[in-house]
């Protein structure tokens, strides 16, 4: 199987990729939502609301001693965790998004092509501040290694130049 061009790996890639996208934006939508509504019992008077307020009144949450010291909290300490996952979200989406141009560049056979050092670096850099806000030493490790594969690539570029110039 191919890895660039039509019928590749990141023809695949960059077609999964978009759903992906939706997928996590989705999920953290209405994650937060349940959220919100299990950290602070919040019974809005609708189906939705009331059950999760009574399956988490039932549930292992309420006897988890973790749960009961963080539902313990102050109300500024509990709100941190919205701004937090948000955060990581955001990174979250926009590595996929990066990850869905560069996977399109290899789409086109645009390999060696100056953009993609460019998105190469962004998206390392974001796995960088990914890394260290989920504490993750091994995103940290490949998102090092991704910016040794940029410099890699960047020298590939200038040696596809002048290939391209020689007559």
């Amino acid at each position: 199987m191919r890895y660039f061009g039509e019928s590749s790996v990141s023809m695949y890639a960059h077609r999964i990729l978009p759903v992906l996208w939706w997928l996590i934006l989705v999920t953290a939508l209405f994650g937060s939502l349940l959220l919100g509504v299990a950290i602070f019992s919040l019974d809005l008077g609708d189906p939705i609301t009331h059950g999760v307020v009574q399956e988490c009144a039932k549930s292992a949450m309420q006897t988890d001693p973790e749960w009961v010291e963080f539902t313990s909290q102050p109300l500024g300490v509990r709100l941190i965790v919205f701004p937090y996952l948000a955060l990581i979200t955001t990174l979250l989406l926009l590595v996929l998004g990066k990850s869905r141009h560069l996977f399109g560049n290899f789409r086109r056979n645009m390999v060696f092509h100056p953009e993609n050092t460019a998105t190469l670096t962004t998206i390392s850099r974001l796995l960088i501040g990914f890394a260290l806000l989920t504490a993750n030493f091994t995103t940290l490790l490949v998102s090092l290694i991704l910016l040794l594969v940029c410099e890699i690539l960047r020298n590939g570029i200038v040696l596809q130049e002048e290939h391209d110039l020689t007559v």
